[in-house]
């Protein structure tokens, strides 16, 4: 019986269980054998690209953690040499601002407002 859902794997062994029954029967089917050999064709091209499928994941897998290592020593050696630049420049100057560091710089004081005047609360 074909499978219910669209399941790759199901598919395989639908056409696993149909390719053993038409092998067992091909003196009854002969008719039926350039089509037996298209299906078993088609299975081995489907597990092949299933196959294929399973090494394109895992190398993908390893090129993404190539790829974090490689961010993480990139994301290191860009914090060592920033630490380097505000080392030398000191870190006041505002030179740093071309190396994406923020320089030191003085806090602004806030201006006291006076404090609103609750016309309720007044003598009269």
């Amino acid at each position: 019986m074909p499978p219910r859902n669209n399941a790759i794997a199901d598919y395989i062994n639908d056409w696993q269980q149909l390719l053993t029954a038409l092998i067992a029967n091909a003196s009854d089917l002969p008719a039926l054998e350039p089509l037996r050999q298209q299906l078993e064709t088609a299975l081995n091209e489907v597990q092949g690209f299933s196959s294929q499928e399973k090494a394109s994941r895992a190398e993908r897998q390893l090129s993404t953690q190539r790829r974090r290592s490689a961010l993480t020593q990139g994301k290191d050696l860009a914090s060592r040499l920033r630490s380097g630049v505000k080392l030398t420049y000191g870190g006041k100057t505002e030179k740093l601002v071309e190396f994406g560091v923020a320089p030191i710089r003085p806090r602004k004081t806030a201006v006291k407002q006076p404090k609103p005047v609750d016309p309720s609360n007044e003598p009269r």
